[in-house]
């Protein structure tokens, strides 16, 4: 038997733990239920991504904050997401009292300055049009990364994902991590997602920005948290990450995964969407039942097609 290889991104890492079951359907067999419904809020987080990704873009190739603001404003929406015009233009709002919010600070302490990495290509000399080596810079703005976590001769595994931002703030060099939120919550500091990226940074220090939807202005609108990680922290998340990586391997190998009935209610008041085929032990009709009511989803790898990769 060769090499196992297993390439999983945090949000795989979280389903796992949430329900075995959850990931083989999701994740292995890229199933995604057909419904008609759309994601508003999803999708209202998506283009405000895009709206601070170019942005802070903007800021690193050295423009003024309100021409960068001013460019991140023609950012077409992202394909794929259906907003209505209202729902457009409370996103556009919120991005405008963010920009009024941080972009003063620029020059001073208040923002992130995007950190930028040189990168090796090859261009055409125009006086010769020969191709000559020289190198740009990129701003460390959608960061992909895949950071390889363990090799032996049974298993390779690899840590995927992409990262909203790397720079420096204060001169701390700190990741963040954008979050649109339509009902206030607040995140847990310690939570996978936060801990990988300090892992492939090699950062302790990170930072949740918060942009919540409310209608109405408050301290809470715009908030940021502070995340720190010690190096044993990061010591002891590598060996929990590599073990946790192994039980997948060996849940794979085996074709039976573990249902987490405790899970079936979902998060957020949203139903998990493979509950009703859990319930069906008949295997013909499951089978049936995936055909009828479920489609392939695109495989979600961003990281793979971004500018610059850590």
């Amino acid at each position: 038997m060769g090499r196992q290889t297993l390439i999983l991104d945090s949000t795989q890492l979280v389903t796992y733990d949430e329900c075995p079951q959850k990931w083989e359907y999701g994740d292995v067999e890229q199933l995604v239920q057909i419904s008609g419904d759309e994601r508003d809020s999803m999708d209202m987080g998506s283009y405000g991504h895009k709206l601070l990704e170019n942005y802070y873009r903007g800021i690193a190739l050295g423009l003024k904050p309100d021409n960068a603001y001013r460019e991140a404003l023609k950012s077409p929406m992202p394909l794929g997401l259906k907003l209505s015009k209202d729902r457009q233009n409370a996103v556009l709002d919120k991005f405008q009292f963010y920009w009024l919010k941080y972009g003063a600070g620029i020059n001073g302490s208040q923002d992130i300055i995007p950190d930028r990495k040189r990168k090796y290509v090859i261009k055409t000399d125009t006086a010769t049009n020969l191709p000559i080596d020289t190198y740009e810079y990129i701003p460390m703005v959608e960061m992909g990364f895949s950071h390889k976590l363990y090799e032996s001769k049974e298993y390779l595994f690899v840590l995927e994902g992409m990262i909203d931002l790397i720079g420096t703030v204060d001169g701390m060099r700190v990741f963040m991590d954008h979050k649109w939120q339509e009902r206030k919550r607040n995140l847990y500091k310690k939570s996978v997602q936060f801990k990988n990226y300090a892992l492939v940074t090699k950062s302790c220090v990170g930072i949740i920005n918060y942009v919540r939807m409310a209608d109405k202005l408050s301290d809470d609108t715009f908030k940021r948290e502070l995340i720190s990680f010690s190096p044993q922290e990061l010591r002891w998340w590598n060996q929990e990450l590599i073990e946790k990586f192994i039980s997948m391997a060996k849940n794979l190998q085996t074709l039976k995964m573990e249902r987490r009935w405790g899970s079936c209610s979902g998060k957020f008041g949203y139903k998990c969407q493979f509950t009703d085929l859990c319930e069906q032990y008949n295997p013909d009709i499951r089978e049936a039942m995936k055909h009828a009511g479920y489609k392939k989803k695109e495989l979600w790898q961003p990281w793979k097609l971004a500018e610059v990769q850590l």
